[in-house]
């Protein structure tokens, strides 16, 4: 095994997935021998894996080798980073309008609910008012009230 490495090594030497490698092994885009003894692990040599460090240190190197993997859109050329911060301001710029959108739309929500309160309580006071006057009321006024209430009851 002298002059091979592990797959799991050599990617974790490289900073990709070793699902990355194993594909690009299956693509026969990089050289790599099978363990001895029927197990699946796949050698890459200490030279190929040299070459690879280097072209990953070196921007001259087509993006082939310099690959970034995002969740749920797979690999994608380092190159596209500035693409990809791109989209993400302009999502959390679009995000942020529409927050305080929302955050303007809850303060005039909260002032109807202010208002209403003012309302409320102005009417609240009223009716307070009128029971404390009916309270009040002398009594032969509410007999005569009740009298006038029967009398058009009969009618």
């Amino acid at each position: 095994m002298d002059g091979t490495v592990p797959l799991r090594e050599a990617a974790a030497r490289l900073g990709v997935s070793p699902e990355a490698l194993r594909k690009r092994i299956e693509k026969g885009q990089l050289p790599a021998q099978r363990e001895s003894g029927g197990r699946r692990r796949y050698l890459i040599p200490e030279s190929v894996l040299a070459d690879l460090a280097a072209g990953i240190a070196d921007p001259a190197v087509p993006s082939t080798v310099r690959r970034l993997r995002v969740v749920g859109e797979g690999e994608l050329p380092v190159e596209a980073i500035g693409d990809l911060v791109g989209l993400l301001r302009q999502q959390f710029d679009a995000l942020q309008a529409e927050r305080d959108r929302l955050l303007g739309e809850v303060g005039r929500l909260q002032g109807e609910v202010d208002s209403a309160e003012v309302r409320n309580a102005a009417l609240q006071g009223e009716v307070d008012r009128l029971r404390r006057r009916l309270a009040d009321a002398p009594s032969f006024f509410l007999r005569g009230v009740g009298r006038l209430e029967e009398e058009w009851r009969n009618t």
